[in-house]
C-alpha cells in the first residue's frame, strides 16, 4: 500500500467537496498499457472538472490530465457521482441545482457556457472532451448535499440542507417523489444496489428507509439496545442498554456518506455515537446494518473522530482462510474445502458470506479500512492532509482509494494486484434468494466493541 498526494491546484486550491470514479469508461478512453480512468471532481470553485488519471504499470505513479472543466454552477458544488454505466454525471450546488452532464459525441458542438469564470486548469489542458448539460433537476430550496444513482441509472435521489430528499425521473428530469419526513439537515442518501429500498440520514439523528415501491417510509431508526462492552457471544438481556446511535445537528460536517454493499447485504453509516443516558462519554463510531433488519446494528466500529464518509471496493474478494485451514497445494490456492460445509462454516468470518468485501471509512482526519471478514480495521492511513477530508472513491480495478479533503488536495492511496486479496467470481449461478432469506446472516449475535 503506498500514499501519494499530488501537488495540484484540484480547483484552484478551494475545498474538493467530492470526487467519483467513473465506472466503466464512456467514451473509450486511452489505450496504453497504464490504467486510464475520468476522474470527476467538485469544489468550492464553482467547478467540476473531469480528469484523465493514467497509472504507470512500471512504478505505479499517476499522470493526470484535464479531460473537460464544466463551469455551469454559480456556486459551490457539494457532490459528483456517476451514474453507474458511466454514461452521465450528477453534480449538486449550493444554490439547489442538480446538473445532468453527457457526452453527446465528438462531433457535438462545444459547450457555449463552457468558458465560464476562472478555470481551476491550464488553458492547453482544457475541453479536450465535450460534456454538457442533459438535464437541470430543479426541486430543493437549500444545498444539494447528496446524490445516487439508481441501479437502472433511470432515476435520481438527491438530499438537501431544506430537510427534504427528492426522488427525479431523469430521462423526463421531473420529480417522482419528495421525502418530508426529515426534521433537520438531509446530509446522505444512498440507494440499494437490489432496488427495493433508499436510505437516507438525517442531522435529526434518524436514519430512514423507504421502500421503492411507493417511497414511503417503513424504516425509522434513532435508538436501540446494545451490549456494550460485552466480549461474550451469549448477550443477556441486562447487559443491553439504550444507545442514541446517531450525531445531532452539532455534527462538524455536512456529510454524512453512507454506503451499500456491492452486494446490497450491508450498509455502513458513518456519523455514529454511543450515547447512553447517564454517561458523559459518548465514543464516536461507524455502524453495519443488515438489509434483513434496519432497527439495528449488527455491528459498531469504535472510531476516535467522527465518521462523514463510507465507500464500499467495488469488487469482491476471496474469504482469508483460518489458520488451521491453511491452503494447501492439492487445493490448488483456493478457498479449503470440507465435506458438505460452506466457506464461511470453514473460516473465521463475521458473516455467512463466501466472499468478503472491502470498504473504507473516512474520519476527519484519517481513513480506515475494513473487511467483511473481521470487525478491525486491516489498515489504517492518517494525517496525510492539514484539514478535513470531506469525500471518498474507489477505482473500477478496485486497487486505488482517492480521498478529497478541504485543504483543496486530494489523495491516492494505491495498492498492487494482489495485495487485497483474490477476487471473487462465481463458480456456478446462485438462485436469487427470497425476500425472507438473509444471505449475510451474522454469526455474531450482538454487537462487539473492539478497541481500534
Amino acid at each position: 500500500m503506498k500514499t501519494l498526494t499530488p501537488q495540484i491546484a484540484w480547483h484552484n486550491r478551494e475545498r474538493v467537496c467530492s470526487l467519483d470514479w467513473q465506472p466503466e469508461a464512456h467514451p473509450p478512453l486511452g489505450s496504453g498499457p497504464g490504467l486510464s480512468r475520468r476522474l470527476a471532481t467538485a469544489g468550492d470553485d464553482h467547478h467540476v472538472v473531469i480528469w484523465d488519471v493514467a497509472f504507470d504499470l512500471a512504478d505505479g505513479k499517476p499522470s493526470i490530465h484535464c479531460l473537460c472543466d464544466l463551469s455551469r454552477h454559480q456556486n459551490s458544488v457539494n457532490v459528483v457521482r456517476w451514474s453507474g454505466d458511466g454514461t452521465l454525471l450528477a453534480s449538486g450546488d449550493t444554490d439547489s441545482y442538480i446538473y445532468i452532464w453527457h457526452f453527446p459525441g465528438k462531433d457535438a458542438a462545444p459547450d457555449i457556457f463552457g468558458t465560464l469564470g476562472e478555470s481551476p486548469v491550464a488553458a492547453e489542458d482544457e475541453n479536450r472532451e465535450s460534456w454538457s448539460v442533459l438535464k437541470v433537476l430543479r426541486g430543493h430550496l437549500q444545498d444539494v448535499v447528496g446524490l445516487d444513482f439508481s441501479p437502472c441509472n433511470q432515476y435520481l435521489i438527491s438530499c438537501s440542507t431544506d430537510a427534504t430528499a427528492i426522488i427525479f425521473d431523469v430521462k423526463k428530469g421531473s420529480k417522482l417523489k419528495i421525502l418530508t419526513e426529515h426534521v433537520g439537515w438531509v446530509n446522505g442518501v444512498v440507494w440499494d444496489p437490489l432496488a427495493k429500498f433508499v436510505v437516507s440520514i438525517c442531522s435529526d439523528r434518524c436514519l430512514r428507509v423507504y421502500s421503492t415501491k411507493n417511497y414511503k417510509q417503513s424504516v425509522k431508526t434513532s435508538k436501540c439496545k446494545l451490549a456494550l462492552g460485552v466480549t461474550s457471544n451469549e448477550v443477556e438481556e441486562s447487559d443491553e442498554k439504550k444507545v442514541r446511535l446517531f450525531h445531532d445537528d452539532t455534527f462538524q460536517s455536512f456529510f454524512r456518506r453512507l454506503a451499500f454493499s456491492p452486494d446490497g447485504e450491508l450498509l455502513v453509516v458513518p456519523s455514529g455515537v454511543l450515547e447512553v443516558e447517564g454517561q458523559a462519554e459518548t465514543p464516536h463510531c461507524t455502524y453495519v446494518f443488515s438489509r434483513t433488519d434496519f432497527s439495528k446494528p449488527v455491528l459498531y466500529l469504535p472510531n476516535r473522530e467522527y465518521s462523514l464518509a463510507v465507500r464500499f471496493n467495488p469488487l469482491k474478494y476471496q474469504l482469508r482462510a483460518s489458520p488451521k485451514h491453511a491452503l494447501s497445494e492439492s487445493n490448488g490456492g483456493g478457498m479449503p474445502t470440507e465435506g458438505g460445509k460452506e466457506p464461511w462454516e470453514t473460516t473465521n468470518t463475521l458473516f455467512c458470506l463466501p466472499y468478503r468485501m472491502i470498504y473504507a471509512v473516512a474520519t476527519k482526519t484519517t481513513v480506515m479500512f475494513y473487511d467483511t471478514q473481521q470487525a478491525l480495521p486491516f489498515a489504517r492511513v492518517s494525517k496525510i492532509h492539514y484539514v478535513g477530508l470531506t469525500d471518498l472513491s474507489w477505482s473500477p480495478d478496485g486497487n486505488v482509494l482517492m480521498v478529497s479533503s478541504t485543504d483543496g488536495f486530494c489523495s491516492f492511496i494505491t495498492f498492487k494486484d494482489g495485495e487485497l486479496g483474490q477476487v471473487y467470481t462465481e463458480e456456478k449461478e446462485v438462485k436469487e434468494p427470497k425476500e425472507t432469506e438473509n444471505k449475510a446472516e451474522t454469526i455474531v449475535q450482538q454487537p462487539q466493541a473492539m478497541e481500534t
